[in-house]
């Protein structure tokens, strides 16, 4: 991860695996994932067989210069583990930790030849995975280009509608499942009534035969 190469599928999909067999009920948000074609299927098949499935894709679209600026921004006082930001939330001194005034560092993979190594092997797969996802109507794109407030604000619409569409999947697979209970419950009525009538004839062919006999 420090010279911004991906984490190995094996291990990302053993951890979501792990987790999904900790909690089958959990509500799942990926972020950052997937990023390559392959681990598109991967997670398709995953959520296919703990009987889930993907509602939505978020794609936030940001040129390129933005993204490095954003990036190679952030700034971390090592001792203490404070974060900031040149931009969005620099210390009061200019690379300074704002409590002991010790110098900053930029964090590992912060750097501007890790970060651009990030980006040119996120371009050269990601183009797959979003038409992947576009064919199977979950891509929802996202303008990336503003301000906080107004990102969240549009990721916050996408989400009411995906949770919108998990709570009526919830409720059709809960009435599935009170409709299969009650054909049991019918069938087993059925049967016993069969199993009733059964016994009432051959009580009647038994008083048949007594009275024959008699």
């Amino acid at each position: 991860m420090n010279e911004g190469k991906l984490v190995p599928d094996d291990m990302t999909f053993t951890l979501i695996k792990k987790r999904l067999s900790e909690d089958p009920r959990a509500e799942c948000v990926f972020s950052g994932l997937p990023k390559t074609l392959e681990q598109a299927k991967k997670l398709d098949e995953l959520l296919s067989n703990k009987n889930k499935k993907l509602y939505a894709v978020l794609h936030l679209v940001v040129p390129e210069a933005v993204l490095i600026a954003r990036m190679t921004g952030y700034r971390i006082h090592t001792n203490s583990g404070r974060t900031y930001h040149v931009v969005n939330n620099p210390p009061k001194e200019d690379n300074k930790d704002d409590e002991t005034k010790e110098d900053l560092d930029i964090p590992k993979g912060c750097d501007e030849e890790t970060v651009k190594t990030k980006l040119t092997d996120y371009k050269k797969d990601i183009a797959s995975v979003i038409e992947y996802f576009k064919d199977k109507n979950l891509l929802k794109e996202i303008d990336g280009n503003q301000d906080v407030d107004a990102v969240w604000k549009l990721i916050e619409q996408e989400m009411a509608a995906v949770t919108s569409d998990y709570e009526a999947d919830k409720d059709a697979f809960k009435k599935r499942q009170e409709d299969k209970k009650g054909e049991a419950a019918e069938d087993g009525e059925a049967a016993e009534d069969g199993e009733a009538a059964k016994e009432g004839e051959a009580a009647k062919e038994g008083e048949g035969e007594q009275n024959a006999a008699a």
